[in-house]
């Protein structure tokens, strides 16, 4: 009774209590109690309700809002609570106080909750209301608080943070946390809340607590975790929440894939975690980054922290590392505090106000780290000791400051550029500092204050002095020993190669493009007596010199590191020293490029930087230029030793290097000589202060993969290093000709040629010096040739330099043409003192003239100067693009190998080429002008990845390096006949690029001041981007990749700019295809002057397959990331110069003799000259032959006087034309046989690197048939069984079944002369529709739409009958089918067979396409069927040799053809469609024997092929090796097939119209098969197959 009584008074008492709770209702409008929720909050009493009536409540109130007894706060729809900046909105201090239905404009903090419990929070949102405070607000902030309900919120750009216990008792030793919690509070502040249903950003916001084993759904928006053992979040993004990851009191957690960016407070939280690793977290403009806390042996690898306050923290924490990441334009890069034995590896940070900072940090560890740019310090130790070693700290404010720290080592470590000081040490005792380098640009190098115990400083190098490098008190100093303090020959920093922007420029590292280098000059050395002047320059033979010392063509000593950092470490810093000991140094040809000796990795891209995100690299970015990646930028060290005559005492000694990628850095003896940028141009020093007579010479080279340069060689090429061109000292007197340029400027008449040649004259020497120079010109037989130049004489004093120019007139000298390169050798003597030395140079007589916007009009002799001419006439480029490129060498192209380039080009009618897109070797040149090719000279200048993007960047930071390519290109060759245009780089885009280039001054090595366009008048100047800019002074519309239709529209314009296609029909695998259409062109209208096919060579440097097999590779099979496939394979070689089979085509168009209206009746043929200078008539011989069927039945020879025309009309760029009777036999023309009337124009002499005989032009007419044949039926006796959906039909000599289900031939056998049935087919693999070919580049091209459209092909599914007939009792026998192709969306097909008595077969297929047809272009009209591999011989009568196709096959003749299946595939690098011919009036597949089978076109000629692989199996494989080859013949008999296209291999559908295969027709076409007999002739078989009813 009385435990019921105490029961109801306190019931009683409850509902007292409940009945004084009052309700108040808030409204802003004053409709309410109150009009603000401040006024409310401080009127209620615990447990009253306010409620919030629509509206914003904001400047009237009082923030933050305090509720100190527990209240319910509900708002209705529309209630708004916005705080102003940086105020906390409401704070919580009391229990049971709930929140509902409110939109929190948050600015700082929402909801504050100290120590309290039983907060509830319901159905609010929570919105950022500012972005200015994001780094610094969060929606709730429960600090303390247990037992807190958050339902049902929303979210956004701020979350929750769960805290410790503010009120904590600190003086106990406790350490307070600001954040989740603190150490060792009560467990239940965190893990006893409800956070449920709620969103952040529109995804799940989750809160775990004590769930093991757990992974985080991927579509999280936020998360907290507590006590959640072996926890793994993998692949979410938490960005734009103000707490991202929140992870407490876990154990064995893993974070992978995780972006946290723009978080206000923190973007990833650990607290108290044991054992986590956290891999590729991305956090971007957070406060604190990453945040680690009182945790242990956590490992964060592979991220990147950018623009955070704090990029990486790591407090109280035990064995942490951070390694393999990037912290970029933080506060802190990393601030590590209070803790013990944490690491930090291989890590880079850049533009942080602290890159490293230590405080009160015992035993830490910091290895292989780069710090740069660091605006405060670049290292920061206080109160701490650590272990540094293998650290670059550069081009920040101060590099190190040590203070008040201890027991700390530095131990080889790179410290430079920083401004203030490389390093500063403050109060410290026992630090260590081993091994390490102090360079660049400083106020001091050490600078020392405070007390200093046990310091010690010790085999440490210092560029510079130490009275001027180091600042410090007599009684601060440590201990120095075994320390070096140089001064260099010349100074450089050795950061020069990065592309540091500090500063202003000139002087800026990415303005320095040289230090020491000899301003650029042709290429040409002394000689000692005019005989071996003439020789040196007619047979490139400089070794020939005794002035001439090659240093390379043998092995130097080589060591690689893979980054400069590596090198840093490497123990190798004084490498260049001539007592370094090298001795466990590998050998290493030069020249080479070491990607192909063993080292490193070649790296292909066509338009991405090549070192962007390879191999660690975390630059690559447009917004990265001009800086240098330094993560993986290979280093390549090059020593060699030499000496000099004793001759050379007293001369000046030059050093050159003509091609080096991508810079270096030069030492001689052990002294600082030089460095130089441009991969590809010479780069020559003066090292005569330098050298030793009568002693051996040290020369050390280090060469960087990149460098800020680079970012100007973004070629779409194989990016390979080293040093992969000639090395070579040379000797001239004191006083000497420092270079020489030649012109040569005909009259009026194109007679006579005033020949200038403009010496520039330097002394080096100490006193006066007097120099004469005269000159002698040789003509080709070394006979001396008539000038009337005087010799110049002058006396220079120490250090003068003088221009002077010898010119005369050379009486009708023989003129230099690509039809006639002649060429006379210029021999110049020059005296100094007692000493002459001889110079030469080859001399081609031409004057090119065209119109230029730079400075009026150069005429030529007819008045028109419109065009570009040479020598009067009007040029025709008939051209190909050009890498330096060899699979076994990469650039270090062999001159054996670029001798066979001139072979191929001159036996295939290519008559010019660009340098694409660098200056060649000098050899090159030479060879271009003995053997006669045009040069578009193209300066290693190209910026594909920033031409639409940061040009500004290029031009701001690249300017003095673009300008330096032009000019070193220039210089170097302006001497070659052959260059007849300047290119001033490639994919450039911007025009700003140009204006640059041509406008900007130049001062050459005379002190004259040129602009570019005026430097060099004698040439046009050609710019691939600069299309429709002809203000800024581009000579040249430069046409790329457009249309035929482009460019006629262009000529038919009217335009008075000559046009020049400098890349077309882009030769990517299996390609070339309507060239005939684009030469057609070049040939009809007047301005457009011919272009360049893209490209010469296919690329690719030699890869070895597991299985030992060595193959072309391409971009992705050298271990890069980032890599652009087999976009390198376009050339119209392999990469071993064998041709492929498009060489046809090309050599066939740039014929420059052509044939066409043939009259048979008149027996006359059109001729056509495309040659500028040539006499036909006297250099080749004109045959003509019949054939009939392949047989030659007459044939003759044209006299000179019939074939004698002119050449091209110089006014109007049109050929010569003239009608050539031909005076054929009359043939009587068998009925059936095909005859065709072959021309051919072959060279009566050898003319230079072709032999007579080898035709550099031919054409084929076809004749009228004048008699059809009618073959009579055969009348053997064919049996006809059935046996179920079998039909066998079979005669005395043959056996066939067909499937009356499939419609398919399932055996088909022949009687061989053995006396056994010989199967035809592999059982079961009779003929069956064939829709799909082998994907060629072009069909894959991006953009092009046929990939997929021959993809669908690839699986037609099962042919479904609908109906067949059989017709048994006629003669022949005939089965009928119609059906269709539902995987292809019902494409309708009907077959015929026709079996005749002697075994042959008549196929006929009809195809046609259903309407609403999705699928447009098919690419095969045809069938396939499978032979037995016996039948390996493969003989054809149609187009060839070479494969061919409908829009490719101009240039082959219709003919009889041998080859084998085997030989019929081509291995392009990519395997693609391949072995097609068109015009097959038959094909033979036959075994050794002679016996087969014979399948020839039934009317109208058909396409065919026969390959040991599948259409299916060429598609999979990615090389040619990875085929696996059927052990049987595929052999395919098609109607037609898609063209290949020609026009790029990237945009639209690149077929033209005539060879495109639309389903809006139908198409129809047979073929007979027939077996074929040893003792058959094929030929005359198929002639009566071909013709039977």
């Amino acid at each position: 009774m009385r435990k019921w009584l105490i029961g109801l008074l306190l019931i009683l008492g409850l509902c007292a209590g409940f009945a004084q709770a009052e309700t108040y209702i808030v409204a802003e409008d004053g409709t309410g109690d109150f009009q603000t929720l401040t006024e409310a909050a401080a009127a209620s009493s615990t447990g009253d309700t306010i409620l919030l009536r629509a509206g914003v409540y904001g400047e009237q109130e009082t923030f933050p809002i305090v509720l100190d007894h527990a209240v319910t706060i509900e708002g209705e729809d529309g209630a708004v609570l916005d705080s102003p900046r940086f105020k906390t909105m409401v704070s919580v201090t009391a229990d049971g106080v709930t929140l509902r239905n409110i939109r929190f404009q948050v600015r700082k903090w929402g909801i504050v909750a100290d120590v309290s419990r039983k907060l509830t929070i319901e159905e609010c949102t929570f919105v950022l209301g500012d972005e200015e405070c994001r780094t610094s607000s969060t929606a709730i902030w429960l600090r303390g608080m247990k037992e807190c309900a958050i339902r049902r919120c929303t979210f956004r750009q701020v979350g929750i943070c769960i805290a410790g216990d503010p009120l904590s008792d600190k003086s106990a030793g406790k350490t307070v946390l600001t954040g989740m919690c603190e150490a060792g509070e009560d467990p239940e502040y965190f893990s006893t809340h409800e956070i449920a249903d709620c969103t952040i950003n529109g995804r799940p916001y989750y809160y775990f607590v004590g769930q093991d084993n757990l992974t985080v759904p991927t579509d999280a928006g936020g998360l907290i975790a507590v006590e959640c053992d072996n926890l793994t979040v993998r692949d979410i993004d938490v960005s734009d929440s103000s707490m991202g990851l929140e992870i407490a009191r876990s154990r064995n957690v893993t974070l992978e894939n995780v972006s946290a960016d723009r978080c206000g407070i923190f973007g990833t939280y650990l607290v108290f975690v044991q054992g986590a690793v956290l891999r590729n977290v991305h956090v971007e403009q957070t406060n604190h980054g990453i945040d680690i806390r009182g945790s242990q042996n956590v490992v964060v690898s592979d991220s990147l922290a950018l623009n955070c306050d704090q990029g990486v923290f790591f407090t109280h924490c035990t064995d942490c590392t951070l390694q393999d990441s990037h912290v970029q334009g933080c506060g802190f890069g990393y601030f590590g505090a209070v803790g013990n034995g944490n690491r930090i590896e291989n890590c880079t940070f850049a533009d942080n106000a602290d890159g490293i900072y230590l405080q009160n940090e015992p035993n830490a560890t910091i290895t292989a780290c780069d710090v740069r740019q660091s605006r405060v310090t670049g290292l920061r130790i206080l109160k701490s000791s650590c272990v540094c070693t293998d650290t670059t700290v550069a081009d920040g404010w101060t590099g190190v400051i040590y203070y008040d720290s201890h027991d700390t080592t530095i131990e080889n470590c790179d410290f430079s550029d920083n401004a203030s000081a490389n390093m500063y040490l403050g109060n410290g005792r026992g630090a260590t500092i081993r091994n390490c380098r102090f360079s660049g640009e400083t106020k001091a190098h050490l600078e020392v204050e405070g007390t200093q115990t046990d310091m010690l400083v010790t085999q440490c190098t210092f560029t510079g002095s130490r009275a001027d490098m180091l600042k410090a008190a007599s009684h601060t100093l440590p201990t120095f020993t075994d320390c070096a303090w140089s001064t260099p020959g010349v100074f450089w920093t050795g950061k020069e190669w990065n592309g540091d922007t500090d500063g202003d420029a000139p002087n800026r590292n990415c303005d320095v493009v040289q230090i020491g280098r000899e301003a650029p000059r042709t290429d040409s050395i002394p000689y000692d007596t005019p005989e071996q002047a003439i020789d040196g320059a007619v047979n490139y033979r400089k070794e020939n010199s005794g002035r001439y010392l090659l240093l390379s063509q043998t092995n130097g000593t080589f060591r690689l590191f893979d980054s400069p950092s590596e090198f840093d470490r490497g123990g190798c810093v004084n490498f260049y020293q001539p007592d370094f000991d090298a001795s466990d140094w590998a050998n290493i040809f030069v020249p080479s490029v070491w990607q192909t000796q063993g080292y490193d990795h070649p790296i292909y891209t066509n338009t991405t930087q090549k070192f962007a995100r390879n191999f660690g690299n975390k630059i690559g970015y447009p917004a990265d230029l001009p800086m240098a990646p330094t993560t993986y930028n290979p280093i390549g060290l090059y020593r060699r030793t030499f000496t000099l005559p004793e001759s050379w005492s007293g001369e000046r000694i030059f050093l050159t290097f003509e091609g080096v990628d991508a810079a270096f850095y030069l030492w001689v003896n052990g002294t600082q000589v030089g460095y130089a940028e441009d991969s590809f141009t010479a780069d020559t020093f003066d090292v005569t202060d330098y050298i030793r007579y009568g002693e051996e010479n040290t020369l050390a080279v280090k060469v960087y993969r990149w460098c800020d340069g680079s970012w100007l060689e973004d070629q779409d090429y194989f990016d390979l290093s080293g040093i992969f061109r000639d090395v070579y000292l040379y000797a001239t007197p004191q006083t000497f000709v420092r270079d020489y340029s030649l012109v040569t400027d005909f009259d009026a008449d194109f007679a006579d040629s005033t020949f200038s040649v403009t010496l520039m004259l330097e002394n080096r020497g100490d006193a006066d010096g007097k120099i004469s120079v005269s000159a002698q010109l040789y003509d080709a037989d070394g006979e001396p040739v008539a000038w009337t130049a005087d010799a110049a004489h002058a006396i220079l004093s120490a250090g003068e330099a003088q221009s002077v120019t010898l010119s005369g007139v050379v009486k009708t000298p023989r003129k230099w043409s690509a039809d006639d390169p002649y060429l006379y050798t210029l021999v110049l003597a020059e005296t100094s003192g007692e000493e002459t030395v001889y110079e030469s140079c080859q001399v081609g007589f031409r004057k090119m003239t065209y119109k230029t916007n730079a400075s009026g009009w150069f005429e030529g002799s007819t008045g028109d100067a419109d065009l570009i001419r040479i020598n009067g006439q009007p040029i025709s480029l008939r051209g190909v693009n050009r890498h330096e490129t060899h699979p076994e060498y990469g650039y270090a192209v062999t001159r054996e190998v670029m001798e066979t380039d001139i072979r191929i080009m001159k036996e295939n009618n290519i008559n010019a080429v660009r340098t694409s897109h660098y200056p060649n070797s000098p050899y090159w040149y030479y060879l271009c002008d003995k053997y006669g090719i045009y040069v578009v000279d193209e300066a290693n200048l190209e910026v594909h990845s920033n031409m639409i993007y940061e040009n500004a960047r290029i031009t701001e930071y690249m300017s003095n390096a673009i300008i330096d390519r032009e000019y070193n290109m220039v210089n170097r060759d302006r001497n070659h006949a052959s260059v007849i245009m300047w290119s001033l780089g490639n994919e450039c885009k911007n025009p700003e690029i140009l204006r640059t280039i041509l406008v900007q001054p130049y001062v050459n090595q005379m002190g004259e001041t040129h602009v570019l366009h005026a430097y060099d008048p004698t040439r046009p100047w050609h710019y691939e981007q600069a299309r429709d800019n002809f203000a800024t002074g581009i000579d040249v519309y430069s046409g790329m990749y457009e249309t035929v239709e482009q460019m006629i529209a262009y000529a038919e314009a009217g335009h008075d700019t000559p046009y020049i296609e400098c890349e077309y029909e882009h030769a990517m695998g299996n390609a070339m295809g309507n060239m005939d259409e684009y030469q057609a062109a070049f040939d009809t209208y007047r301005s457009l002057q011919g272009g360049f096919i893209w490209d010469f060579i296919d690329q690719s440097i030699y890869q070895t397959a597991e299985d030992g097999t060595r193959y072309f590779g391409y971009g992705g099979d050298f271990g890069e990331r980032v890599h652009d496939d087999n976009f390198c394979a376009n050339g119209l070689l392999l990469p071993d110069r064998t041709l492929q089979p498009e060489m046809a085509e090309v050599r066939y168009q740039y014929s420059q003799l052509k044939f066409d209206a043939f009259d048979e009746d008149r027996a006359t043929v059109r001729m056509k000259n495309y040659f500028l200078f040539t006499d036909v008539a006297e250099k080749y011989e004109f045959r003509w032959s019949i054939t009939a069927d392949a047989d030659v039945v007459a044939e003759g020879v044209l006299p000179a006087n019939a074939v004698r025309v002119a050449n091209v009309d110089a006014r109007t760029n049109q050929p010569g034309e003239r009608v050539v009777t031909l005076n054929l036999p009359t043939i009587a023309k068998e009925a059936g046989k095909e005859y065709f009337l072959n021309l051919t124009v072959a060279l009566k002499a050898q003319d230079g690197l072709l032999n007579a005989g080898h035709v550099v032009a031919y054409e084929q007419f076809a004749m009228r048939k004048d008699n059809e044949l009618m073959s009579a039926m055969p009348d053997a006796a064919m049996t006809v069984t059935q046996d179920g959906n079998v039909l066998s039909i079979s005669g005395e000599q043959f056996r066939t079944a067909l499937n009356l289900e499939t419609a398919q031939l399932t055996r088909y056998e022949a009687l061989g002369a053995d006396g056994t049935f010989h199967a035809l087919i592999v059982p079961g693999e009779g003929p069956k529709g064939s829709f799909y070919r082998a994907a060629t580049d072009n069909d894959r091209a991006f953009g092009s739409g046929l990939g997929h459209m021959n993809a669908a092909w690839k699986e037609p599914g099962a042919y479904v009958v609908t109906n067949r007939a059989l017709y048994a009792g006629e003669n022949p026998i005939r089965v009928t089918f119609d059906g269709c192709y539902p995987a292809l969306e019902n494409m309708l097909v009907s077959l015929e067979y026709r079996f005749y008595g002697d075994g042959s077969i008549r196929v006929q297929m009809h195809l046609s396409a259903p309407e609403h047809q999705q699928l447009i272009y098919i690419p095969v009209v045809g069938m396939q069927m499978t032979l037995p591999k016996v039948y390996e011989r493969m003989t054809y009568f149609g187009c060839g040799p070479e494969e061919n196709y409908t829009d490719r096959h101009s240039g082959t003749k219709v003919g009889r053809y041998e080859t084998t299946v085997t030989d019929n595939f081509f291995p392009y690098m990519e395997p693609s469609e391949t072995g097609n011919r068109t015009g097959v009036r038959w094909i033979a597949l036959t075994d050794e024997t002679g016996e087969g089978l014979l399948a020839a076109a039934d009317s109208a000629p058909m396409e065919a092929s026969a390959l040991h692989y599948t259409p299916e199996a060429l598609t999979e494989a990615k090389h040619p090796y990875q085929l696996t080859a059927t052990e049987n013949v595929i052999l395919r008999l098609n109607a037609v097939q898609i063209g290949l296209g020609g026009d790029n291999s990237w945009y639209r559908i690149i077929v033209h119209e005539p060879y495109l295969t639309p389903l809006t027709r139908d198409y129809d076409y047979a073929y007979i098969l027939s077996p074929l007999s040893a003792k058959e002739d094929a030929m005359e078989k198929a002639r009566t197959i071909r013709n039977y009813p």
